[in-house]
């Protein structure tokens, strides 16, 4: 359960805040999202509804592949799962920067583990990379990352670019990666 507290919260001490969401999630198992603007709002509506139609989907396409084990499935057998990888916390920095870019790469859905490990050729060190694709012509990016050609022979095509480029250009955080 997600509680969306629309403005401020006008808690003195941040401690007293923090202390008040671990134990709302404790005892309810919610969250508590901050949220200042009308536009945020819409934002963080969309982005969570389309996630959920996603893993919705998802589930359906794994059900209809013959897979009958039972489970969760059924009417009021809704379950969201999160699977994560922990990545590497030990290591040199170019190390820690390819685990994570990894890790992010993962989350681009329809992204092929050939592509992704394409991409991470072309592009090893995201830091660099977003200096680089801010300044370069958007087209010409695209362009770039597009042409990428995976050990599987296929490309990474113009509308993956576009969701790389997205992920590494945007400044605010807020942009959706379609």
């Amino acid at each position: 359960m997600l509680i969306v507290s629309f403005g401020r919260a006008e808690i003195a001490k941040k401690k007293k805040l923090h202390n008040l969401s671990l134990q709302i999630y404790e005892q309810h198992r919610a969250q508590i999202v901050q949220i200042e603007t009308i536009a945020e709002l819409a934002l963080f509506t969309a982005q969570y509804l389309r996630s959920l139609a996603r893993q919705e989907k998802k589930k359906l396409d794994a059900g209809s592949d013959g897979g009958g084990g039972g489970g969760a499935g059924g009417a009021g057998g809704h379950k969201l799962q999160y699977q994560g990888d922990k990545g590497i916390v030990i290591g040199s920095r170019s190390e820690i920067v390819t685990d994570w870019w990894s890790k992010m790469l993962t989350t681009i859905d329809r992204l092929s583990d050939a592509q992704r490990r394409a991409i991470l050729e072309l592009i090893p060190d995201p830091i660099a990379a977003i200096d680089k694709y801010s300044k370069m012509d958007y087209s010409l990016a695209i362009q770039e990352i597009g042409e990428l050609v995976a050990e599987n022979g296929r490309r990474v095509g113009p509308s993956m670019a576009h969701r790389i480029l997205t992920m590494l250009t945007d400044e605010t955080g807020n942009s959706v990666v379609e």
